[in-house]
């Protein structure tokens, strides 16, 4: 697991798997249901 962040709203996500079908997603939990989101509305979260 690893973290991202939106690149329009600024809110942060876990992401819990990597999908690569023809292009890389994120499975994140959002709204009370899990989504499959395109990478490229993200960006890494550096948590150090």
């Amino acid at each position: 697991m690893f973290q991202v962040k939106n690149k329009e709203t600024g809110k942060k996500y876990t992401v819990y798997a990597v999908g690569d079908e023809y292009l890389t997603r994120f499975l994140i939990y959002e709204d009370n249901h899990w989504k499959w989101q395109c990478m490229d509305d993200f960006v890494p979260v550096n948590t150090n």
